[in-house]
């Protein structure tokens, strides 16, 4: 003879069941966030840097900035801040 198992408003799995699937997703969604906004920030950086390095001495005086100071931060990776 077959057994049947109610469903209630919680539905089939019961909170037990779906809350921590949620949560996982919505964790591992604020993790790609994360890495996102990580990744656009160095490429960012990394692009800043390039400009810096392509000034030249007349524009870098604009902004009280030495050549050596320019290539101090232009030679810097793009992780580093």
């Amino acid at each position: 003879m077959a057994t049947v198992t109610a469903i209630g408003r919680e539905g089939f799995l019961g909170q037990a069941g779906l809350l921590p699937v949620r949560e996982a997703w919505i964790r591992i969604a604020t993790a790609a966030a994360r890495v996102s906004m990580t990744l656009a920030a160095w490429h960012e950086r990394a692009c800043q840097r390039r400009q810096l390095l392509s000034l030249g001495d007349a524009a870098l005086k604009d902004f009280a900035a030495s050549r050596a100071e320019a290539d101090f931060e232009g030679g810097k990776p793009f992780w580093r801040s």
